[in-house]
């Protein structure tokens, strides 16, 4: 059930407070203030959704209270209806320059404070209903744009990596360039990349890429127990079973599978949460897919370069 709008009264006069009570009180929750500080207070409280709100009160009159609420960006936008015996256009039009908007003068009319009262209510309900759609939508497409330049991120960092394929450069340099690649497309802090030994069954760590040490930001000459016990264990688990596996929040490792072979492990650490982190680790594994496709055509590219592989059993070996 929707709970009934609120009117805040305040006015330092009880007979006018009470009629307005009496009028209103049917189809609205009734809060009472008798002076301007008393009304500030209750709308730090409640927040009405309308004040009605008298002019000529002692210290602080009903101007000063406007001002104050008008001022703050948490009270500037609920209505102000201002009462008032005063009918001079000079005073309405300074209530109005203040922000008030509206004007219902005493003695009271009936009709005109429940009709003034409903109309600005649901004035108010048809801006807020509007500024939460609007609101709604521009996170939406907020998402959306953060969505696709993602999307843009992943397809420039594959389209790098399937350059590789044909670059001419070595294992060693190709290595070094997939880690900066992922970690330039997921906004991770840290890439280890490690090396499957096939006799031992052991993970070598190969190359670890990290931006926040900018003196060795990219270490190649490493050695097993320079690594973390974790990175190393969530690898091997990741080779052994061959898919994605997460650790925490925003780590994971990913093999690199070409042919059913694992021809490498990917560390990556303290990936970016800007984005939805399910969505990352999606992107990790296309990257992974495509970081592995390069190795392999790396590793093909050089064997024939250095004579290791011939180039038309090659060629007739996969037409």
């Amino acid at each position: 059930m929707k709970e009934r709008p609120s009117v805040l009264i305040v006015d330092d006069t009880p007979s006018n407070i009470k009629i307005l009570n009496e009028l209103l009180k049917g189809c609205y929750k009734i809060y009472v203030a008798t002076s301007g500080e008393d009304g500030l207070d209750i709308v730090a409280q409640r927040e009405p959704d309308i004040i009605l709100l008298d002019i000529k009160m002692p210290e602080m009159d009903g101007y000063e209270v406007c001002r104050q609420l008008k001022s703050s960006e948490t009270t500037s936008k609920i209505p102000i209806i201002f009462i008032t015996a005063k009918s001079d256009e000079i005073d309405e039009q300074h209530g109005l320059e203040l922000g008030a908007v509206d004007y219902i003068s005493k003695p009271f009319s009936k009709s005109i404070v429940k009709a003034r009262v409903s109309n600005h209510i649901e004035l108010k309900e048809a801006r807020d209903n509007l500024e939460a759609l609007v609101n709604a939508r521009t996170r939406e497409l907020c998402l959306a744009n953060k969505q696709l330049g993602m999307y843009v991120k992943e397809l420039e960092g594959r389209a790098e990596l399937a350059r590789l394929q044909t670059s001419g450069i070595g294992q060693s340099d190709a290595v070094i360039e997939i880690c900066r690649i992922i970690l330039g497309v997921i906004g991770a802090s840290k890439v280890v990349l490690f090396n499957p030994n096939k006799k031992t069954k052991e993970l070598i760590p190969i190359v670890l890429f990290d931006p926040s040490s900018p003196d060795k930001a990219v270490q190649t000459n490493i050695t097993s127990e320079s690594i973390d016990t974790i990175p190393k264990e969530v690898a091997i688990q990741s080779m052994q079973q061959e898919k994605l596996i997460c650790h925490l929040a925003n780590n994971a490792a990913t093999p690199l599978i070409f042919n059913d072979e694992v021809l490498a492990v990917i560390w990556v650490e303290d990936i970016s949460i800007d984005n939805d982190i399910s969505d990352n680790f999606e992107i990790l594994q296309r990257l992974a897919n495509e970081s592995a496709s390069a190795l392999r055509w790396v590793k093909i590219n050089e064997d024939i370069l250095f004579d290791q592989m011939d180039l038309n059993e090659f060629l007739k070996n996969n037409p």
